[in-house]
């Protein structure tokens, strides 16, 4: 019996052993169904890979992973590999064996037009889109390696940036800006109830590395976004957690840090995601310190600072490097938590929470305004703006006979700022903090009707709640002062929008819209440092707003664009009811009796493409202002000048002037020139003016920045990419600068006769990225090569000067 314990031992150590490898064949024949797709260049994964079998119904798309299960097809089938934006690449499937079953997919020279998302809310072909959208995508991005949110919007080629400090940036599009162009994250408007007329910086609260796509939209938006998209929309979307969809546990990290010599600037942020099956979690992280700004050494010697004040009321120091510009330093933090919950087939659920804080931020403009040969500020810096957005977002796709597809968006919304101010040779500082409450409630659907139509609608709410206070400090003492708006504001909104798209044939495409909005504000004054002559503004306005657009393609290498928009901004708790001052010397006022003011936008484009090689693009717009909102000459209780922190001020008041135009083109062109080195350049000309209604007279609108544009050579070889590219800007004359510009002469050069004006300006640049492996990569720029000294038309401070900035980022 003994004797044969070992046999029979070793023969269930056989079959253990078989029954291994037999797994393990089996675990391998079911992995060697999968391949994996990759970008050539960047090494990363590519999702949505259509893979094909020509003559075949059969077909399969990869995953966010890159990956795709071939079960389906035979070893000797002939299988097409194609995505949007690459060439296409044919084998037979047993060929992948030597592959590794990886294989990688090149970029084409001129990429196709992209689907985008901010045209309907829902994804469309931007072939099927009468406007002009641009859309930076994630590796866009990177290669940009932007300081700000700001600083990536400049990478579009059509929207011209302003900043009157460092921490800052306001975008400009087709002569709008501020308030009267919109900002979506997430799909929720970011503008709230006292974003200003002047230029506003909020769009700095979105990190960079944290925005995977943003789409700008070219010209009026109201019917899908309602009030203030006059000019544009800025569509940011933010990274999302991927689901697993599977049993399997995935985790992911992205990391990166990057530093840069104009500013002695370093950042780092941190992305981790954990997922499993139908849950996953997304944690995102960033901080950025950014010192001194060092401009250029050849320029104007108007933009040099002497001198330099920050927080010195009795002696002004005298500059050390005359390039640097003190004070501009901030830092800033960033915070994201996203969950995803796969609930049923059918429905998803998103859970976002945002949080963004800076330091204090030096208005840098503000220090360089003298008065006598003194500065007139000894401190005037902007608190920490703090921003924070919880968002519950669920997405249902099962059809019904309403919708194909619904969306529900609640958000609650709330940002803070504040101002610090301190008067030279006055011991007393005054901080004015503004707090916005926002709640919003977004629905939005889409659906198809047979096979040629296709339908969206949708209804928003928004209410905006403003808190406002005023303390002036007096060492250790503080007392009560006027605050910036009153406290207690209300701004109420809500709409209903219906978009229709409609394809009779396959060479045209018909889209129309119509949204009804309805506004409610309500300002409480308080007469306590103010003799206001009224006690409150309550205000109601409705808008009707449409759209009417055609798409026509002739032939594959051709498309004819046409557009007709129209589009309205609301009066809110900024425009009506706020007391500051512009500049030293005015102050604005508020005006209760502030009407909406509407433009009325027609657009024509063509685009035209010659095989591969080369795409040319032209758009002409055309706009028409009614009851445009600018600043004139007011009277506060029967007088032309008040008294306004101790200084006299001339009285300011937004009103509605006469009828206005912005007319513009827009070019861009691609050429691949030789395999892997391509050419694009881009050009923007645009001009723009109001007729006062008493004398007819034309006057410059502020935010119609001068032409500008950009021009680039980009080359791949391999696992390296490199650009060589050069941005411009034409001058801005004394006799065609805005009054309100003239007011400033602190911002500009001098011409020959002593009048302030814009010069013109280049710069050029040089961008390299390796990526070694499919996990990391490196960056290295070097930006503003030839040092020169510029300031961009209607900023405050001058932009870099030579500047080094070196990234890695790392994906595991």
């Amino acid at each position: 019996m003994l004797s044969l314990i070992p046999s029979y031992r070793l023969s269930e150590a056989r079959k253990a052993l078989f029954f291994i490898l037999l797994s393990f064949g089996f675990f391998t024949a079911l992995q060697a169904q999968k391949v994996t797709i990759s970008d050539r260049t960047t090494r990363q994964p590519l999702d949505n890979v259509s893979i094909f079998s020509p003559g075949s119904s059969q077909s399969v798309l990869s995953d966010e992973r890159g990956q795709a299960d071939l079960s389906k097809f035979a070893e000797d089938d002939s299988l097409v590999f194609y995505r949007l934006g690459y060439e296409k690449r044919s084998l037979v499937k047993k060929e992948l064996r030597a592959l590794g079953y990886r294989i990688e997919l090149a970029a084409t020279a001129i990429p196709l037009e992209p689907m985008v998302v901010s045209a309907s809310k829902w994804e469309q072909n931007l072939r099927d889109i009468p406007q002009q959208i641009i859309r930076l995508d994630a590796d866009r991005i990177a290669m940009a390696r932007p300081g700000s949110a700001a600083d990536l919007l400049e990478e579009s080629d059509f929207v011209f940036v302003q900043k009157s400090q460092l921490g800052g940036g306001s975008p400009m599009i087709r002569g709008f800006a501020a308030n009267r162009v919109l900002i979506v994250v997430d799909g929720v408007r970011m503008n709230n109830a006292i974003f200003r007329s002047g230029n506003v910086q909020n769009v700095i609260s979105l990190p960079p590395a944290a925005i995977e796509e943003a789409e700008v939209i070219l010209g009026p938006g109201s019917v899908l976004y309602g009030s203030d998209a006059l000019g544009g929309v800025m569509d940011f979307h933010t990274i999302r957690p991927e689901l697993p969809g599977d049993s399997s546990l995935l985790f992911r990290t992205r990391a990166g840090i990057g530093a840069n010599t104009a500013e002695k600037a370093h950042h780092f942020y941190l992305d981790y995601t954990m997922g499993k099956g139908r849950l996953a979690s997304r944690t995102f992280f960033s901080a950025g310190r950014f010192r001194t700004l060092r401009m250029g050494r050849y320029g104007p010697s108007e933009y040099i600072s002497r001198f330099y004040c920050f927080s010195c009321p009795d002696s002004v120091p005298a500059l050390r490097d005359s390039l640097k510009q003190y004070p501009s330093a901030y830092d800033t933090r960033n915070f994201i938590q996203k969950i995803a919950w796969q609930a049923g087939t059918h429905l998803r659920l998103d859970l976002a929470v945002h949080y963004a804080v800076t330091s204090d931020i030096p208005r840098f403009d503000r220090y360089q305004q003298y008065r006598d040969s003194v500065p007139v500020f000894a401190r005037w810096d902007y608190g920490p703006q703090r921003w924070s957005m919880q968002q519950l977002q669920a997405a249902y796709n099962r059809k019904t006979r309403i919708w194909d597809e619904m969306r529900f968006i609640v958000a609650r919304q709330e940002f803070e700022e504040s101002r610090i101010t301190q008067r030279w040779n006055q011991a007393d500082t005054l901080r004015r903090t503004e707090n916005v409450r926002v709640l919003s409630l977004n629905m939005d659907a889409n659906k198809r009707i047979g096979e040629k139509s296709e339908l969206f609608y949708g209804f928003e709410g928004v209410d905006n709640r403003v808190h406002s206070r005023g303390e002036a400090r007096l060492g250790n003492s503080r007392f009560p002062s006027a605050s910036r708006y009153p406290d207690g504001s209300l701004m109420q909104s809500a709409a209903l929008y219906m978009t229709a798209k409609y394809h009779p044939d396959p060479a045209w495409t018909l889209l129309g819209g119509v949204r009804y909005s309805a506004l409610r504000l309500y300002a409480p004054f308080d007469t306590t440092f103010y003799s206001f002559p009224f006690r409150e503004a309550r205000l109601q306005f409705a808008a009707l707003n449409g759209s009417l657009g055609a798409v026509w393609r002739p032939g594959n290498d051709w498309q004819l664009n046409l557009h007709f928009a129209s589009a309205f901004r609301a009066p809110n708790i900024d425009d009506i009811a706020k007391v500051f001052d512009s500049e030293p010397g005015r102050v604005i006022v508020p005006n209760p009796g502030l009407r909406p003011e509407y433009a009325y936008n027609a657009e024509l484009g063509a685009v035209r493409s010659f095989s591969s090689k080369l795409r040319l693009a032209l758009t002409g717009y055309y706009t028409l202002l009614r009851q445009v909102m600018v600043r004139k000459e007011f009277q506060f209780n029967g007088r032309d000048s008040i008294l306004y922190d101790g200084l006299p001020s001339r009285v300011l008041a937004l009103q509605n002037g006469g009828p206005g135009r912005i007319y513009g083109i827009e070019f861009r062109f691609e050429a691949a020139l030789l395999r892997g080195l391509n050419w694009n350049s881009s050009f923007n000309w645009q001009r723009g003016y109001e007729n006062d209604p008493l004398t007819g007279a034309k006057q410059y609108l502020r935010h119609v920045p001068p032409a500008f544009g950009v021009s680039r050579l980009s080359y791949r070889y391999r696992h390296l990419r490199g650009t060589l590219f050069t941005r411009f800007s034409a001058a801005v004359p004394a006799d065609r600068l805005p009054e309100s510009e003239r007011a400033k002469p602190h911002l500009y050069a001098l011409n020959a006769e002593g009048e302030p004006w814009s010069p013109a300006w280049w710069t050029l640049n040089l961008r390299v990225s390796w990526y070694p492996d499919a996990h990391s990569r490196i960056g290295v720029s070097l930006e503003n090569i030839l040092d020169r000294r510029y300031r961009p038309y209607s900023s405050g401070i001058a932009a870099p000067g030579r500047n080094l900035k070196v990234q890695l980022d790392i994906q595991l």
